[in-house]
């Protein structure tokens, strides 16, 4: 009885051990239910917005977990998620193997400025085409460290971030590599406009701005800017097109008149012709029919009688013509005075258009901080001279210079000393320049210089002597002196290049004189 007793007591003991095991079992799978309803509402959470069409599924998905993981419905809200999720991916994948690039490295050679860049863009070409990037993300992420002239630089925070909300360790990196790629596209944006020079303010303004671009706000606040630049631009382009247009119709009314006049004219000359026509046919038929009366005359007194009436005769005609005729005359004489004012008129008003034109002309192609040319005028003037390089092959010099620290200057002293700095550079340029010399300011703190005839030591020896120039003007700024330097790069034109190619050879030498110490002058 004793055993049979402690076996009864061996087995509750165990039953009531597997009952509470049994209950922390499942205090411990409810408590696992319930967290991975959490971790899947909060992974649906991050993944909406990625896929429209996942989107539904992924709401229905999240009411459902609300109610716990015995729903019946479950099991079929995640078979459609999971069909949603294959879906999305094929689409994905589709997208990706039917993607052109050429409109995005097309986007990156235009942006291209120097043979550091296009070789760096060339690359990203080649690895494409050969497969090396494992989507498009990865794709875009290099096009846009390519842009913003950065190495390295993490991505953006994935999934994991947006789900818990966690900051990466390179945030600020991330959002000084952001940053950095908003204020080279605003710049080079501006750089390509071609702004009047009472605008030229703004626009100088706005590249200050875009060289510290810090948040989102900032940068659409600055879109919206350049916007209402171009739209001013616009508008003073309507009004004086609406000028030449008024002009225009105001020389066709003025012809209008002339030709009214000229109409004038020919009817005079032809009222005149045929007047005169008429006086010689009736002189001659009066002095045709004297001389028949003079024959058959028989008295002295007939004679005389016949003589005279006919004389009487022909001299009221001529009177008559002559009267005729200076009306005419006087008419015409009116008609050609008025065409003469009214020709007077459209020389002046014609005069002063070409004035205008011609100061709209020069204005248009003058730096209006500096007083220089501007990177029209250069367009210009380079094109002439390779032309003539062209038929000639007389050496020409192309001189890039670029101001050391220029930002530092800004940053430090402010925008009004940046402006001094130019102006002073600019100044120093501009001195003692031969006649067929040519500088101007070709955006920002650059500038270029043609000189048409130097060899190579003649230009360095004249880049190094206005180097040193610039070097000896610099000023005080509320207290504080700030010394100037800059960097040149110099080439000349040889037999296959081009524009394009002969400013880049010039700027790439720029930028080894600055990777060398700065404040130098190298040949390129």
């Amino acid at each position: 009885m004793d055993a049979e007793s402690n076996t009864d007591s061996a087995w509750k003991r165990k039953y009531g051990e597997l009952v509470s095991e049994s209950d922390r079992l499942g205090k411990e799978r409810e408590a696992t239910e319930k967290l991975l309803c959490r971790t899947i509402i909060r992974l649906t959470l991050a993944a909406n917005g990625l896929d429209a069409a996942l989107d539904p599924h992924l709401k229905k998905l999240r009411t459902l977990l609300k109610a716990g993981v015995k729903n019946d419905r479950l099991r079929e809200q995640v078979d459609a998620v999971s069909e949603a999720l294959l879906r999305a991916e094929d689409q994905s994948e589709e997208a990706e193997d039917n993607f052109d690039a050429t409109a995005l490295f097309g986007f990156l050679e235009y942006c291209a400025q120097n043979d550091i860049e296009r070789a760096a863009t060339k690359k990203l070409k080649e690895d494409h085409a050969k497969g090396q990037f494992s989507n498009l993300n990865a794709l875009f992420l290099a096009a846009s460290r390519l842009l913003a002239d950065e190495v390295e630089a993490d991505s953006k925070p994935g999934l994991l971030g947006r789900l818990f909300g966690r900051a990466k360790k390179n945030d600020k990196k991330d959002e000084e590599f952001s940053s950095s790629l908003k204020s080279k596209l605003l710049e080079r944006l501006l750089d390509s406009l071609d702004v009047p020079v009472y605008l030229q303010h703004q626009l100088e303004s706005l590249k200050q701005q875009a060289a510290n671009v810090g948040g989102d706000s900032i940068f659409f606040k600055m879109l919206e800017d350049i916007i209402s630049l171009l739209l001013q631009i616009k508008s003073k382009i309507q009004e004086e097109q609406q000028e030449i247009d008024d002009f225009l119709l105001g020389v066709t009314t003025r012809l209008e008149g002339l030709e009214s006049g000229a109409e004038g004219i020919r009817c005079f000359i032809k009222e005149s012709n045929s007047a005169s026509e008429k006086l010689n046919k009736n002189v001659s038929h009066n002095v045709s029919d004297l001389k028949s009366v003079s024959s058959a005359a028989t008295t002295l007194d007939g004679l005389k009688d016949s003589v005279t009436s006919r004389l009487d005769a022909m001299t009221a005609q001529l009177e008559e013509h002559f009267k005729s005729d200076k009306l005419r005359a006087e008419k015409a004489e009116a008609e050609i005075k008025e065409m003469s004012s009214t020709i007077k008129a459209m020389e002046a008003e014609s005069a002063s258009l070409k004035d205008s034109i011609k100061l709209k002309h020069d204005m248009a192609f003058s730096d209006s901080l500096t007083g220089l040319p501007n990177r029209l005028a250069y367009d210009e003037r380079i094109a002439s001279e390779f032309a003539r390089w062209g038929r000639f092959k007389e050496s020409v010099a192309l001189l890039v210079w670029d101001i050391d620290y220029f930002k530092e200057i800004n940053d430090r002293f402010g925008h009004q000393a940046g402006d001094v700095a130019l102006r002073a550079i600019a100044k120093v340029l501009a001195s003692d320049l031969r006649e067929t010399d040519f500088v101007a300011r070709y955006g920002g703190e650059e500038f270029v210089m043609l000189m048409p005839g130097a060899s190579k030591e003649e230009a360095l020896t004249k880049a190094n002597e206005l180097r040193e120039k610039i070097k000896n003007c610099g000023f005080n700024s509320k207290g504080k002196p700030i010394n100037i330097t800059a960097s040149c790069g110099l080439t000349q034109f040889v037999e296959g290049d081009t524009t394009e190619k002969a400013f880049s050879r010039a700027d790439k030498a720029m930028y080894q004189a600055k990777n060398s110490g700065r404040d130098q002058c190298v040949f390129g």
